[in-house]
Protein backbone atom coordinates (compact mmCIF):
# COMPACT_ATOMS: atom_id res chain seq x y z
CA UNK A 1 0.00 0.00 0.00
CA UNK A 2 2.72 2.15 -0.51
CA UNK A 3 6.28 3.03 1.52
CA UNK A 4 5.21 3.57 5.19
CA UNK A 5 3.21 -0.09 5.35
CA UNK A 6 6.03 -1.87 3.28
CA UNK A 7 8.20 -0.40 6.58
CA UNK A 8 5.87 -2.08 8.95
CA UNK A 9 5.59 -5.04 6.98
CA UNK A 10 9.43 -5.74 6.71
CA UNK A 11 9.60 -4.97 10.63
CA UNK A 12 7.04 -7.71 11.35
CA UNK A 13 8.93 -9.99 8.69
CA UNK A 14 12.36 -9.55 11.03
CA UNK A 15 11.09 -9.60 14.50
CA UNK A 16 7.79 -11.82 14.23
CA UNK A 17 8.96 -14.57 11.35
CA UNK A 18 6.58 -16.69 12.89
CA UNK A 19 3.53 -14.94 11.95
CA UNK A 20 4.20 -14.92 7.94
CA UNK A 21 5.93 -18.66 7.55
CA UNK A 22 7.21 -21.72 9.31
CA UNK A 23 11.05 -22.14 9.76
CA UNK A 24 12.59 -23.32 6.58
CA UNK A 25 10.19 -22.54 4.18
CA UNK A 26 10.98 -19.92 0.88
CA UNK A 27 11.57 -16.47 1.47
CA UNK A 28 8.75 -13.79 1.41
CA UNK A 29 7.75 -12.58 -1.94
CA UNK A 30 6.25 -8.74 -1.84
CA UNK A 31 4.83 -7.35 -5.18
CA UNK A 32 5.24 -3.59 -5.29
CA UNK A 33 3.44 -1.32 -7.28
CA UNK A 34 4.13 2.17 -8.71
CA UNK A 35 5.92 4.44 -6.14
CA UNK A 36 9.47 4.84 -4.30
CA UNK A 37 10.52 2.28 -1.66
CA UNK A 38 13.27 2.43 0.46
CA UNK A 39 14.81 -0.85 2.05
CA UNK A 40 16.87 -1.13 4.89
CA UNK A 41 19.93 -2.98 5.21
CA UNK A 42 18.67 -5.03 7.61
CA UNK A 43 15.89 -6.49 5.78
CA UNK A 44 15.92 -10.50 5.59
CA UNK A 45 14.74 -13.34 3.31
CA UNK A 46 12.45 -11.38 1.31
CA UNK A 47 11.90 -11.02 -2.74
CA UNK A 48 10.99 -7.80 -4.20
CA UNK A 49 8.50 -8.01 -7.30
CA UNK A 50 8.24 -4.68 -9.44
CA UNK A 51 4.46 -5.13 -11.48
CA UNK A 52 4.62 -1.80 -12.28
CA UNK A 53 7.16 -0.48 -14.87
CA UNK A 54 7.67 3.21 -12.30
CA UNK A 55 8.60 0.91 -9.21
CA UNK A 56 11.96 2.40 -7.98
CA UNK A 57 13.97 1.43 -5.03
CA UNK A 58 16.59 3.19 -2.95
CA UNK A 59 18.51 1.20 -0.59
CA UNK A 60 20.38 1.66 2.46
CA UNK A 61 24.12 1.52 2.14
CA UNK A 62 24.20 -0.79 -1.29
CA UNK A 63 27.77 -1.39 -1.13
CA UNK A 64 28.31 -1.93 1.78
CA UNK A 65 25.31 -4.58 2.36
CA UNK A 66 25.59 -8.66 1.46
CA UNK A 67 22.04 -8.52 0.23
CA UNK A 68 22.53 -12.13 -1.18
CA UNK A 69 23.67 -13.01 2.48
CA UNK A 70 20.41 -11.63 3.70
CA UNK A 71 18.72 -13.43 1.36
CA UNK A 72 17.09 -10.17 0.05
CA UNK A 73 16.54 -10.01 -3.90
CA UNK A 74 15.40 -7.87 -6.31
CA UNK A 75 13.12 -8.41 -9.96
CA UNK A 76 11.82 -5.79 -12.17
CA UNK A 77 12.62 -2.69 -10.46
CA UNK A 78 14.60 0.33 -11.17
CA UNK A 79 17.19 1.89 -8.14
CA UNK A 80 17.64 5.21 -7.96
CA UNK A 81 19.45 7.47 -5.76
CA UNK A 82 22.86 6.12 -4.43
CA UNK A 83 21.68 3.05 -5.70
CA UNK A 84 21.75 3.62 -9.53
CA UNK A 85 25.57 3.80 -9.79
CA UNK A 86 25.84 0.37 -7.71
CA UNK A 87 23.73 -1.51 -9.45
CA UNK A 88 25.05 -0.53 -12.88
CA UNK A 89 28.19 -1.08 -11.73
CA UNK A 90 27.39 -4.88 -10.03
CA UNK A 91 25.07 -5.78 -13.37
CA UNK A 92 28.11 -4.96 -16.06
CA UNK A 93 30.76 -7.21 -13.24
CA UNK A 94 28.32 -9.77 -13.14
CA UNK A 95 27.62 -9.92 -16.83
CA UNK A 96 30.72 -10.45 -17.79
CA UNK A 97 31.81 -12.85 -15.12
CA UNK A 98 28.62 -15.14 -15.81
CA UNK A 99 29.92 -14.93 -19.73
CA UNK A 100 33.47 -15.95 -18.67
CA UNK A 101 32.12 -18.90 -16.54
CA UNK A 102 29.82 -20.01 -19.42
CA UNK A 103 32.80 -20.02 -21.88
CA UNK A 104 34.65 -22.27 -18.76
CA UNK A 105 31.87 -24.87 -18.81
CA UNK A 106 31.19 -23.52 -15.06
CA UNK A 107 26.98 -23.34 -15.41
CA UNK A 108 26.42 -23.69 -12.27
CA UNK A 109 28.42 -20.29 -10.86
CA UNK A 110 27.66 -18.89 -14.47
CA UNK A 111 24.19 -19.32 -13.65
CA UNK A 112 24.28 -17.26 -10.36
CA UNK A 113 26.19 -14.54 -11.84
CA UNK A 114 23.64 -14.38 -14.44
CA UNK A 115 20.82 -14.08 -12.40
CA UNK A 116 22.41 -11.78 -10.18
CA UNK A 117 23.00 -9.50 -13.20
CA UNK A 118 19.34 -10.08 -13.59
CA UNK A 119 18.28 -8.78 -10.30
CA UNK A 120 19.91 -5.30 -11.06
CA UNK A 121 18.00 -5.28 -14.35
CA UNK A 122 19.84 -7.25 -17.33
CA UNK A 123 17.36 -8.41 -20.02
CA UNK A 124 20.18 -10.23 -21.33
CA UNK A 125 21.35 -11.75 -18.33
CA UNK A 126 17.74 -13.24 -17.62
CA UNK A 127 17.47 -14.30 -20.96
CA UNK A 128 20.64 -16.51 -20.59
CA UNK A 129 19.66 -17.91 -17.15
CA UNK A 130 16.64 -19.16 -18.39
CA UNK A 131 18.29 -21.11 -21.10
CA UNK A 132 20.66 -22.66 -18.58
CA UNK A 133 18.13 -23.54 -15.99
CA UNK A 134 15.24 -24.92 -19.21
CA UNK A 135 18.33 -27.40 -19.83
CA UNK A 136 19.00 -27.89 -15.97
CA UNK A 137 15.48 -29.34 -16.00
CA UNK A 138 14.17 -26.39 -13.86
CA UNK A 139 11.54 -25.46 -15.87
CA UNK A 140 9.36 -23.32 -13.70
CA UNK A 141 12.20 -21.26 -12.65
CA UNK A 142 12.93 -20.80 -16.53
CA UNK A 143 9.68 -19.41 -17.23
CA UNK A 144 9.90 -16.91 -14.30
CA UNK A 145 13.71 -16.07 -15.71
CA UNK A 146 12.05 -15.41 -19.65
CA UNK A 147 9.48 -13.30 -17.98
CA UNK A 148 11.83 -10.92 -16.36
CA UNK A 149 13.71 -10.85 -19.22
CA UNK A 150 10.84 -9.81 -21.74
CA UNK A 151 10.10 -7.63 -19.22
CA UNK A 152 13.31 -6.39 -19.29
CA UNK A 153 12.82 -5.77 -22.90
CA UNK A 154 14.28 -8.93 -24.66
CA UNK A 155 12.16 -9.49 -27.15
CA UNK A 156 13.14 -13.20 -28.05
CA UNK A 157 11.90 -14.22 -24.50
CA UNK A 158 8.88 -11.91 -24.93
CA UNK A 159 7.86 -13.88 -28.07
CA UNK A 160 8.94 -17.19 -26.69
CA UNK A 161 6.56 -17.00 -23.72
CA UNK A 162 3.85 -16.15 -26.27
CA UNK A 163 4.45 -19.10 -28.37
CA UNK A 164 4.37 -21.25 -25.59
CA UNK A 165 1.10 -19.83 -23.95
CA UNK A 166 -0.72 -19.70 -27.45
CA UNK A 167 -0.55 -23.32 -27.74
CA UNK A 168 -2.12 -23.54 -24.23
CA UNK A 169 -4.49 -21.10 -25.24
CA UNK A 170 -3.52 -19.13 -22.52
CA UNK A 171 -5.06 -15.54 -22.68
CA UNK A 172 -1.88 -14.03 -21.15
CA UNK A 173 -0.20 -14.83 -24.04
CA UNK A 174 -1.01 -11.50 -26.00
CA UNK A 175 0.78 -9.40 -23.26
CA UNK A 176 3.94 -11.18 -23.99
CA UNK A 177 2.93 -10.67 -27.82
CA UNK A 178 2.61 -7.12 -27.35
CA UNK A 179 6.06 -7.09 -24.80
CA UNK A 180 7.87 -8.78 -28.07
CA UNK A 181 6.99 -5.38 -30.14
CA UNK A 182 8.15 -2.83 -27.16
CA UNK A 183 10.93 -4.89 -26.73
CA UNK A 184 11.79 -3.91 -30.62
CA UNK A 185 11.73 -0.67 -30.08
CA UNK A 186 15.26 -1.04 -29.18
CA UNK A 187 16.05 -1.83 -32.84
CA UNK A 188 14.41 1.23 -34.19
CA UNK A 189 15.91 3.43 -31.97
CA UNK A 190 20.06 1.41 -32.39
CA UNK A 191 18.83 2.15 -36.41
CA UNK A 192 18.29 -1.16 -36.89
CA UNK A 193 15.20 -0.32 -39.23
CA UNK A 194 15.00 -3.72 -41.22
CA UNK A 195 15.64 -5.90 -38.65
CA UNK A 196 12.62 -4.19 -36.50
CA UNK A 197 10.89 -4.19 -39.79
CA UNK A 198 10.77 -8.15 -39.92
CA UNK A 199 9.91 -8.31 -35.90
CA UNK A 200 6.88 -5.77 -36.48
CA UNK A 201 5.70 -8.08 -39.95
CA UNK A 202 6.40 -11.43 -37.83
CA UNK A 203 3.97 -9.71 -34.74
CA UNK A 204 1.31 -7.93 -37.51
CA UNK A 205 0.81 -11.56 -39.03
CA UNK A 206 -0.15 -12.76 -35.14
CA UNK A 207 -3.05 -9.48 -34.75
CA UNK A 208 -0.40 -7.28 -32.85
CA UNK A 209 -2.04 -3.81 -32.85
CA UNK A 210 1.07 -2.49 -31.06
CA UNK A 211 3.27 -4.00 -33.81
CA UNK A 212 0.68 -1.84 -35.93
CA UNK A 213 1.74 1.12 -34.17
CA UNK A 214 5.30 1.28 -34.37
CA UNK A 215 4.88 0.26 -38.42
CA UNK A 216 2.98 3.45 -38.44
CA UNK A 217 4.81 5.57 -36.64
CA UNK A 218 7.70 4.67 -39.10
CA UNK A 219 5.76 5.37 -41.71
CA UNK A 220 5.05 8.74 -40.22
CA UNK A 221 8.70 9.49 -39.25
CA UNK A 222 9.96 7.94 -42.54
CA UNK A 223 12.04 5.82 -40.33
CA UNK A 224 14.00 2.58 -42.53
CA UNK A 225 10.99 3.45 -45.29
CA UNK A 226 9.74 6.51 -47.09
CA UNK A 227 7.33 8.88 -44.91
CA UNK A 228 3.74 8.93 -45.98
CA UNK A 229 1.46 9.72 -43.47
CA UNK A 230 -1.80 8.21 -45.26
CA UNK A 231 -0.03 4.94 -45.01
CA UNK A 232 0.42 5.96 -41.32
CA UNK A 233 -2.87 6.14 -40.63
CA UNK A 234 -3.93 3.15 -41.87
CA UNK A 235 -1.49 1.27 -39.88
CA UNK A 236 -2.75 3.09 -36.72
CA UNK A 237 -6.73 2.51 -37.69
CA UNK A 238 -5.12 -1.07 -38.17
CA UNK A 239 -3.96 -1.00 -34.73
CA UNK A 240 -6.81 0.89 -33.21
CA UNK A 241 -8.84 -2.47 -34.99
CA UNK A 242 -6.27 -4.95 -33.11
CA UNK A 243 -7.06 -3.42 -29.67
CA UNK A 244 -3.92 -1.60 -29.29
CA UNK A 245 -5.12 1.19 -27.00
CA UNK A 246 -2.37 4.04 -27.37
CA UNK A 247 -3.42 4.22 -31.17
CA UNK A 248 -6.58 6.18 -30.38
CA UNK A 249 -4.00 9.00 -29.22
CA UNK A 250 -1.74 8.80 -32.71
CA UNK A 251 -4.49 8.57 -34.93
CA UNK A 252 -5.79 12.43 -32.80
CA UNK A 253 -2.52 13.61 -33.41
CA UNK A 254 -1.92 12.90 -36.86
CA UNK A 255 -5.66 14.04 -37.88
CA UNK A 256 -5.43 17.04 -35.95
CA UNK A 257 -1.79 17.82 -37.59
CA UNK A 258 -3.56 17.42 -40.68
CA UNK A 259 -5.96 19.69 -40.24
CA UNK A 260 -3.66 22.48 -39.13
CA UNK A 261 -1.36 22.07 -42.39
CA UNK A 262 -5.17 22.61 -44.37
CA UNK A 263 -5.73 25.16 -42.55
CA UNK A 264 -2.45 27.62 -42.75
CA UNK A 265 -2.66 26.21 -46.85
CA UNK A 266 -6.28 27.87 -47.04
CA UNK A 267 -4.46 31.15 -45.74
CA UNK A 268 -2.78 31.29 -49.27
CA UNK A 269 -5.93 30.09 -50.93
CA UNK A 270 -8.52 31.58 -52.92
CA UNK A 271 -12.44 30.83 -53.27
CA UNK A 272 -13.69 28.06 -53.92
CA UNK A 273 -10.38 25.75 -53.10
CA UNK A 274 -10.09 27.97 -49.27
CA UNK A 275 -13.53 26.28 -48.05
CA UNK A 276 -12.31 22.51 -49.50
CA UNK A 277 -9.50 23.23 -47.55
CA UNK A 278 -11.50 24.31 -44.22
CA UNK A 279 -13.96 21.45 -45.11
CA UNK A 280 -11.63 19.17 -45.30
CA UNK A 281 -9.67 20.10 -41.83
CA UNK A 282 -12.91 20.32 -40.13
CA UNK A 283 -13.49 16.62 -41.16
CA UNK A 284 -9.52 15.78 -39.67
CA UNK A 285 -10.72 17.91 -36.85
CA UNK A 286 -13.56 15.76 -36.03
CA UNK A 287 -11.70 12.50 -36.63
CA UNK A 288 -9.31 13.82 -34.24
CA UNK A 289 -12.24 14.78 -31.51
CA UNK A 290 -13.17 10.90 -31.79
CA UNK A 291 -9.79 10.58 -29.92
CA UNK A 292 -10.52 12.90 -27.27
CA UNK A 293 -7.14 15.01 -28.85
CA UNK A 294 -6.81 18.17 -27.21
CA UNK A 295 -7.80 21.26 -29.02
CA UNK A 296 -9.61 19.15 -31.55
CA UNK A 297 -13.28 20.50 -29.17
CA UNK A 298 -12.55 24.40 -30.68
CA UNK A 299 -11.10 23.76 -34.02
CA UNK A 300 -14.42 22.10 -34.71
CA UNK A 301 -16.77 25.30 -32.83
CA UNK A 302 -14.40 27.27 -34.82
CA UNK A 303 -14.65 26.16 -38.10
CA UNK A 304 -18.23 24.72 -37.74
CA UNK A 305 -19.71 28.50 -37.25
CA UNK A 306 -17.46 29.39 -39.84
CA UNK A 307 -18.60 27.03 -42.60
CA UNK A 308 -22.26 27.33 -41.29
CA UNK A 309 -22.03 31.12 -42.16
CA UNK A 310 -20.85 30.19 -45.79
CA UNK A 311 -23.27 28.02 -46.39
CA UNK A 312 -26.38 29.58 -45.14
CA UNK A 313 -25.57 32.51 -47.50
CA UNK A 314 -25.31 30.50 -50.39
CA UNK A 315 -29.10 29.12 -49.54
CA UNK A 316 -27.67 25.52 -48.11
CA UNK A 317 -29.23 25.36 -45.24
CA UNK A 318 -29.08 22.03 -44.81
CA UNK A 319 -25.47 21.92 -44.67
CA UNK A 320 -24.97 24.73 -42.71
CA UNK A 321 -27.16 23.46 -40.30
CA UNK A 322 -24.81 20.13 -39.72
CA UNK A 323 -22.24 22.64 -39.02
CA UNK A 324 -23.66 24.83 -36.79
CA UNK A 325 -24.78 21.39 -34.91
CA UNK A 326 -21.67 20.08 -34.28
CA UNK A 327 -20.25 23.75 -33.51
CA UNK A 328 -23.42 24.15 -30.68
CA UNK A 329 -23.21 20.51 -29.51
CA UNK A 330 -19.31 21.49 -28.16
CA UNK A 331 -20.89 24.52 -26.52
CA UNK A 332 -21.10 27.52 -29.60
CA UNK A 333 -23.68 29.96 -28.27
CA UNK A 334 -23.73 31.83 -31.66
CA UNK A 335 -24.16 28.54 -33.70
CA UNK A 336 -26.83 27.31 -31.25
CA UNK A 337 -28.49 31.26 -31.93
CA UNK A 338 -27.97 30.39 -35.97
CA UNK A 339 -29.21 26.66 -35.99
CA UNK A 340 -32.29 27.79 -33.70
CA UNK A 341 -33.01 30.71 -36.35
CA UNK A 342 -32.86 28.42 -39.76
CA UNK A 343 -35.31 25.76 -37.61
CA UNK A 344 -37.55 28.64 -36.96
CA UNK A 345 -37.34 30.02 -40.21
CA UNK A 346 -41.17 28.72 -42.05
CA UNK A 347 -38.92 29.32 -45.51
CA UNK A 348 -36.06 27.58 -44.92
CA UNK A 349 -35.74 23.72 -46.03
CA UNK A 350 -34.83 23.35 -42.19
CA UNK A 351 -37.82 24.16 -41.34
CA UNK A 352 -38.50 22.41 -37.98
CA UNK A 353 -40.82 24.06 -35.10
CA UNK A 354 -40.24 21.94 -32.02
CA UNK A 355 -36.29 21.63 -32.55
CA UNK A 356 -36.47 25.46 -32.97
CA UNK A 357 -38.15 25.45 -29.76
CA UNK A 358 -35.31 23.33 -27.87
CA UNK A 359 -33.14 25.28 -29.26
CA UNK A 360 -34.11 28.98 -27.90
CA UNK A 361 -34.83 27.02 -24.67
CA UNK A 362 -31.15 26.21 -24.63
CA UNK A 363 -29.79 29.61 -25.96
CA UNK A 364 -32.17 31.18 -23.13
CA UNK A 365 -30.30 29.15 -20.62
CA UNK A 366 -26.78 29.86 -21.29
CA UNK A 367 -27.30 33.20 -22.94
CA UNK A 368 -25.66 36.70 -20.53
CA UNK A 369 -29.06 38.30 -21.88
CA UNK A 370 -31.90 35.69 -21.64
CA UNK A 371 -34.71 38.44 -21.90
CA UNK A 372 -33.21 39.03 -25.56
CA UNK A 373 -33.25 35.66 -26.50
CA UNK A 374 -36.55 35.31 -25.32
CA UNK A 375 -37.81 38.19 -27.18
CA UNK A 376 -36.29 37.18 -30.54
CA UNK A 377 -38.15 33.67 -29.97
CA UNK A 378 -41.60 35.51 -29.59
CA UNK A 379 -40.79 37.78 -32.55
CA UNK A 380 -39.80 34.60 -34.70
CA UNK A 381 -42.28 32.22 -33.55
CA UNK A 382 -45.14 34.84 -35.05
CA UNK A 383 -44.09 34.30 -38.58
CA UNK A 384 -44.95 30.26 -38.25
CA UNK A 385 -48.01 29.15 -38.88
CA UNK A 386 -50.63 28.70 -35.90
CA UNK A 387 -51.70 25.34 -36.54
CA UNK A 388 -47.89 24.51 -36.47
CA UNK A 389 -47.31 25.73 -33.35
CA UNK A 390 -50.58 23.71 -31.81
CA UNK A 391 -48.93 20.73 -33.42
CA UNK A 392 -45.92 21.51 -31.61
CA UNK A 393 -47.44 22.01 -28.07
CA UNK A 394 -49.49 18.63 -28.81
CA UNK A 395 -46.11 16.97 -29.21
CA UNK A 396 -44.28 18.62 -26.17
CA UNK A 397 -47.23 18.02 -23.66
CA UNK A 398 -47.23 14.16 -24.22
CA UNK A 399 -43.58 14.75 -23.94
CA UNK A 400 -43.54 16.82 -20.54
CA UNK A 401 -46.76 16.04 -19.26
CA UNK A 402 -47.14 12.18 -20.04
CA UNK A 403 -48.89 11.18 -16.37
CA UNK A 404 -50.76 13.97 -16.32
CA UNK A 405 -54.09 13.26 -15.07
CA UNK A 406 -56.71 16.07 -16.28
CA UNK A 407 -55.29 17.35 -19.57
CA UNK A 408 -55.97 14.30 -22.57
CA UNK A 409 -54.79 14.22 -25.87
CA UNK A 410 -54.53 11.30 -28.27
CA UNK A 411 -55.43 8.02 -27.68
CA UNK A 412 -56.71 9.78 -23.77
CA UNK A 413 -59.35 12.19 -25.84
CA UNK A 414 -61.81 9.69 -26.52
CA UNK A 415 -64.59 9.55 -23.46
CA UNK A 416 -63.60 13.02 -22.00
CA UNK A 417 -63.88 14.47 -25.22
CA UNK A 418 -67.82 12.93 -25.32
CA UNK A 419 -68.81 14.75 -22.40
CA UNK A 420 -67.03 17.81 -22.91
CA UNK A 421 -68.71 17.68 -26.78
CA UNK A 422 -71.94 17.34 -24.81
CA UNK A 423 -71.57 20.03 -22.36
CA UNK A 424 -70.00 22.60 -24.16
CA UNK A 425 -67.62 21.62 -27.45
CA UNK A 426 -70.62 20.78 -29.88
CA UNK A 427 -72.44 24.29 -29.27
CA UNK A 428 -69.42 26.30 -30.16
CA UNK A 429 -69.44 24.72 -33.61
CA UNK A 430 -66.26 22.28 -32.89
CA UNK A 431 -66.61 18.37 -34.08
CA UNK A 432 -64.55 16.09 -32.46
CA UNK A 433 -61.76 15.49 -34.87
CA UNK A 434 -60.62 18.85 -34.89
CA UNK A 435 -60.12 18.99 -31.24
CA UNK A 436 -56.03 17.81 -30.40
CA UNK A 437 -56.00 18.83 -26.61
CA UNK A 438 -58.38 18.90 -23.82
CA UNK A 439 -58.41 19.98 -20.10
CA UNK A 440 -60.52 18.84 -17.47
CA UNK A 441 -63.92 20.22 -16.73
CA UNK A 442 -67.03 19.20 -14.11
CA UNK A 443 -69.28 19.82 -16.64
CA UNK A 444 -69.99 15.94 -16.20
CA UNK A 445 -70.26 13.79 -13.21
CA UNK A 446 -67.30 11.50 -14.32
CA UNK A 447 -64.79 14.15 -13.96
CA UNK A 448 -63.44 15.71 -10.63
CA UNK A 449 -60.14 17.91 -10.20
CA UNK A 450 -60.80 21.04 -13.05
CA UNK A 451 -64.24 23.59 -12.00
CA UNK A 452 -64.05 24.55 -15.86
CA UNK A 453 -62.09 23.33 -18.67
CA UNK A 454 -61.31 24.18 -22.37
CA UNK A 455 -60.52 22.65 -25.45
CA UNK A 456 -58.08 23.37 -28.42
CA UNK A 457 -58.40 22.59 -32.02
CA UNK A 458 -55.83 21.69 -34.52
CA UNK A 459 -56.41 24.68 -36.21
CA UNK A 460 -55.45 27.12 -32.96
CA UNK A 461 -59.00 27.85 -31.53
CA UNK A 462 -59.52 27.88 -28.08
CA UNK A 463 -63.37 26.79 -26.79
CA UNK A 464 -63.86 27.49 -22.82
CA UNK A 465 -66.55 25.70 -20.93
CA UNK A 466 -67.53 28.65 -19.81
CA UNK A 467 -68.23 30.07 -22.46
CA UNK A 468 -65.38 31.26 -24.63
CA UNK A 469 -64.23 30.66 -27.89
CA UNK A 470 -61.13 33.06 -29.48
CA UNK A 471 -58.46 31.94 -31.65
CA UNK A 472 -55.03 31.35 -29.98
CA UNK A 473 -53.31 33.93 -31.55
CA UNK A 474 -55.85 36.68 -30.68
CA UNK A 475 -55.29 35.35 -26.71
CA UNK A 476 -52.38 36.98 -25.99
CA UNK A 477 -49.93 35.54 -22.92
CA UNK A 478 -51.94 33.44 -19.98
CA UNK A 479 -51.12 33.61 -16.28
CA UNK A 480 -51.97 30.78 -14.12
CA UNK A 481 -52.92 32.59 -10.45
CA UNK A 482 -55.13 31.69 -7.86
CA UNK A 483 -55.72 27.96 -9.37
CA UNK A 484 -57.06 30.10 -11.89
CA UNK A 485 -56.30 30.46 -15.82
CA UNK A 486 -56.48 33.89 -17.03
CA UNK A 487 -56.26 35.59 -20.14
CA UNK A 488 -53.60 38.66 -19.13
CA UNK A 489 -54.98 41.31 -22.03
CA UNK A 490 -58.77 40.68 -21.20
CA UNK A 491 -58.72 39.42 -18.03
CA UNK A 492 -61.05 36.83 -18.78
CA UNK A 493 -60.71 33.50 -16.98
CA UNK A 494 -60.57 30.28 -19.19
CA UNK A 495 -60.74 28.13 -16.02
CA UNK A 496 -60.64 27.35 -12.54
CA UNK A 497 -59.10 24.66 -10.15
CA UNK A 498 -60.06 22.74 -7.43
CA UNK A 499 -56.65 22.53 -6.20
CA UNK A 500 -52.64 23.78 -6.84
CA UNK A 501 -51.40 21.44 -9.45
CA UNK A 502 -47.47 21.12 -10.79
CA UNK A 503 -49.66 20.51 -14.21
CA UNK A 504 -51.62 23.65 -14.38
CA UNK A 505 -48.68 26.07 -14.25
CA UNK A 506 -46.87 23.92 -16.37
CA UNK A 507 -49.39 23.72 -19.35
CA UNK A 508 -49.24 27.42 -19.02
CA UNK A 509 -45.77 27.85 -19.53
CA UNK A 510 -46.21 25.97 -22.54
CA UNK A 511 -48.70 27.61 -23.93
CA UNK A 512 -46.84 30.49 -23.44
CA UNK A 513 -43.55 29.61 -24.71
CA UNK A 514 -45.19 27.66 -27.85
CA UNK A 515 -48.26 28.90 -28.77
CA UNK A 516 -49.65 32.41 -27.57
CA UNK A 517 -47.94 36.10 -29.12
CA UNK A 518 -47.09 38.46 -27.17
CA UNK A 519 -48.67 41.51 -29.00
CA UNK A 520 -46.64 44.09 -30.00
CA UNK A 521 -46.50 47.47 -28.50
CA UNK A 522 -48.91 49.91 -29.65
CA UNK A 523 -51.60 46.96 -30.52
CA UNK A 524 -52.36 45.69 -26.74
CA UNK A 525 -54.73 48.26 -26.28
CA UNK A 526 -56.67 46.83 -29.20
CA UNK A 527 -55.96 43.28 -28.32
CA UNK A 528 -57.37 43.79 -25.35
CA UNK A 529 -60.51 45.80 -26.33
CA UNK A 530 -61.20 42.68 -28.69
CA UNK A 531 -63.18 40.73 -25.88
CA UNK A 532 -63.26 36.90 -26.58
CA UNK A 533 -66.19 35.90 -28.39
CA UNK A 534 -68.68 34.38 -26.32
CA UNK A 535 -71.73 31.80 -27.29
CA UNK A 536 -74.43 30.39 -24.72
CA UNK A 537 -73.23 26.93 -23.41
CA UNK A 538 -76.81 25.62 -23.94
CA UNK A 539 -78.24 26.58 -27.60
CA UNK A 540 -74.70 27.65 -28.62
CA UNK A 541 -75.64 31.36 -29.64
CA UNK A 542 -73.18 34.72 -29.89
CA UNK A 543 -73.82 36.44 -26.42
CA UNK A 544 -72.79 40.01 -26.45
CA UNK A 545 -70.10 41.22 -24.57
CA UNK A 546 -71.41 42.14 -20.61
CA UNK A 547 -74.37 40.16 -21.37
CA UNK A 548 -75.78 38.28 -18.31
CA UNK A 549 -78.38 36.16 -20.43
CA UNK A 550 -78.33 34.85 -23.25
CA UNK A 551 -80.74 36.54 -25.90
CA UNK A 552 -81.87 33.36 -27.74
CA UNK A 553 -82.51 30.92 -24.98
CA UNK A 554 -82.37 33.15 -22.19
CA UNK A 555 -80.13 31.09 -20.19
CA UNK A 556 -77.41 32.57 -18.09
CA UNK A 557 -74.30 33.21 -19.64
CA UNK A 558 -71.27 32.12 -17.43
CA UNK A 559 -69.08 34.28 -19.11
CA UNK A 560 -70.49 37.21 -16.99
CA UNK A 561 -69.78 34.69 -14.01
CA UNK A 562 -65.99 34.37 -14.89
CA UNK A 563 -65.56 37.39 -15.13
CA UNK A 564 -66.62 38.41 -11.26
Amino acid sequence: AGPAMLMALLIELRDLPQMFRKEGTAPMYIALTAGTYWIPADANDVSFWGIDREVELTLDHPGDTDWIGHGVHFHLVQFRGNAAAWSKELREKKLQEAEALLGARDKARALSAFLLAAEMGSAEAAWQAGILQAKDGQQEEAQWSSVEAAVLGKKEAAWVLYQYLKKKQNEQCAAYRRLAAKDAQALVDAGKYDEALAWYETLVAEGDGTACLYLGQMAEQGKGMEKDEAKAMDWYEKAKAYGCEEAGQAIGALAFAWGQALEEKAKAETEPQVRTDWQQAWRDYQRALAEDYPGAAEKIKALGLQLGKEMEDEGQDAEALAYYQAALDLGSQDALLRAARLCVDPQSETFDFTEAWQLYQKAAQNAEDADAVSDEWNSRKALVPLDVRVDCLRGVVKDKMANAAYYYWGDKLSNPLDNAMKSYGARAGVTPEQVVLLCDSTHSLFWGKGEEGFLITEDGQLICSLGTKISLDALGPLEYREEKLVATTSGTVLARFKGESDEDPMFCDLLNEIVLLRHPQGQEQEASAQQPTSFCPQCGAPADPGARFCGQCGSPLPFTKSKS
